[in-house]
C-alpha cells in the first residue's frame, strides 16, 4: 500500500485567513490583555510542572516498556509474548495521544509526531527494509515506514508463523530498530524536556517564539490533524467523497482507530483548560485567560464556548463504532456528525481563542501526523 497521506497535503483556507485577520488585530488585542491582570508565568507554571512534564514521563514510561516487551518476544517469539508486546503497543500508542499536541519546544526540534506517527504506514517500503536488512531509519524517505503506524501493520497483519518462519531473523531484526528508534527519540526528547523549564516559564509573553504563541499554535495544529488525518482524509471529506479507509490512523489493530482519537482530543481539552495530567486538578489555563479577558463569541464566553465544543466533538467520535474504517461506509451520519462538531471547534480554537489571547497563528496545516 502506498501512502495516500503523502499524496495529498491539504493547505487550510482558515488558517491563512486567520493569519491575516490576527495580524491586523494583534496591537488592539495586546492592548486589551495588558489590561488584565492575569499571571500567564502561574499559568505556564502549571503547564510544564502539572501537565507537560508529566505527561511526557508516562509516554516515555510507556516506551521503554514497550522495548522491553518487544525486545523479550524478539529474543523468544512464543504466543504469550506476542500478545504482551501487543498489548504493549496498545497502551503507548494511546499514551502519544495524549502528548503529541505539545510538539512545541524540543518536541517540535525533533519532528516528534512526524518520526513517531506518519501514516498511513508503506507496507511496501517496510518489506523492503526487511529483505534488505535495514538498520538506519533517520532518512526522510523512511517517516512512513517506522514509527507506531508501521507497528502497527506488523503487529496486527501478521501471525506468530511471519516471525518464526522462513526469513524470520530478517523480521525480527527490523523490529528491533523500529523499536531502538521510537525509544531513543522518546528518551531523548523526555530529557531535553526535563531541563526545559526555566526557558518555558520565562518565555512568558505573547509573541511568536513565546510559550504561550508556541502552545496555542500546537494545540490548533493537532486539533486539526484530528479533523483532517485521522476523520477526514480516510471518509473522504478532502477528495471530493472518496474514502480511503486504509488511511485510517491505526488501521491494522482496528479497534484502537477511535480511542485513539478520542483521547487526542480529550487530552486536548483538558490542555485548554490546564487540568493536570492525572485529571485530579484544574489549574490555571487558556480556559482561566480567557475568562479574565472576557470575550464573548455566537452569544457566549468565549472560554465557555470552546469547552463546550470540545466535550461535543469528544463525544461525537466515542459515538462512531469502531472499527472506523468500516463506519467509514456504513455509519456515515455518525462520521459526519463527528466531523462537523470538530470543524465547529476549529473557528473558536483558531479564530476566537488566538484573537482574544493576541497570539498569532503561524502555521500552515498539512495533513497527516
Amino acid at each position: 500500500m502506498m501512502p495516500f497521506a503523502s499524496k495529498f497535503i491539504f493547505k487550510n483556507i482558515l488558517a491563512l485567513m486567520a493569519g491575516i485577520f490576527l495580524f491586523s488585530g494583534c496591537k488592539e488585542d495586546s492592548k486589551i490583555n495588558d489590561k488584565v491582570d492575569f499571571d500567564r508565568k502561574a499559568m505556564l507554571e502549571n503547564y510544564y510542572d502539572n501537565i507537560i512534564l508529566l505527561a511526557f514521563f508516562d509516554f516515555n514510561s510507556k516506551v521503554n516498556e514497550l522495548k522491553t516487551q518487544g525486545s523479550r518476544f524478539i529474543n523468544d517469539p512464543t504466543m504469550a509474548n506476542f500478545e504482551d508486546f501487543k498489548s504493549g503497543f496498545a497502551a503507548s500508542y494511546k499514551s502519544f495521544q495524549k502528548v503529541k499536541a505539545l510538539e512545541m519546544g524540543p518536541s517540535a526540534n525533533s519532528s516528534f509526531k512526524a518520526n513517531l506517527n506518519t501514516y498511513p504506514t508503506d507496507t511496501q517500503q517496510i518489506e523492503q527494509n526487511i529483505l534488505s536488512n535495514l538498520s538506519d531509519l533517520s532518512s526522510a524517505q523512511q517517516i512512513n515506514a517506522k514509527g507506531f503506524p508501521a507497528l502497527d501493520f506488523l503487529l496486527f497483519t501478521k501471525d506468530l508463523n511471519f516471525w518464526t518462519g522462513t526469513q524470520a531473523n530478517l523480521r525480527l531484526d527490523y523490529l528491533d530498530v523500529l523499536l531502538d528508534d521510537i525509544s531513543q527519540l522518546t528518551n531523548q526528547n523526555f530529557s531535553e524536556w526535563e531541563s526545559f523549564r526555566q526557558h518555558f516559564i520565562n518565555a512568558s509573553g505573547t509573541d511568536v517564539g513565546s510559550s504561550l504563541g508556541q502552545l496555542v499554535n500546537s494545540i490548533n495544529k493537532d486539533y486539526e490533524l484530528i479533523k483532517n488525518a485521522k476523520i477526514g482524509f480516510p471518509a473522504g471529506k478532502k477528495t471530493l467523497g472518496r474514502t480511503y479507509p486504509e488511511a485510517s490512523e491505526g488501521f491494522y489493530s482496528k479497534y484502537l482507530s477511535i480511542e485513539l482519537a478520542a483521547l487526542n482530543c480529550e487530552a486536548i481539552r483538558f490542555l485548554y483548560k490546564g487540568i493536570s495530567y492525572d485529571g485530579n486538578t484544574d489549574g490555571l489555563g487558556l480556559e482561566d485567560y480567557l475568562m479574565e479577558i472576557g470575550t464573548q463569541s455566537f452569544g457566549k464566553p468565549t472560554y465557555q464556548l470552546i469547552d463546550d465544543q470540545l466535550r461535543e466533538a469528544s463525544i461525537a467520535i466515542r459515538e462512531i463504532p469502531s472499527p472506523f474504517s468500516e463506519s467509514i461506509e456504513i455509519e456515515k451520519d455518525k462520521v459526519n456528525r463527528a466531523y462537523t462538531a470538530i470543524q465547529k471547534t476549529i473557528i473558536s480554537l483558531k479564530t476566537e481563542m488566538p484573537s482574544a489571547l493576541g497570539i498569532l497563528i503561524t502555521y500552515q496545516d498539512n495533513d497527516g501526523d
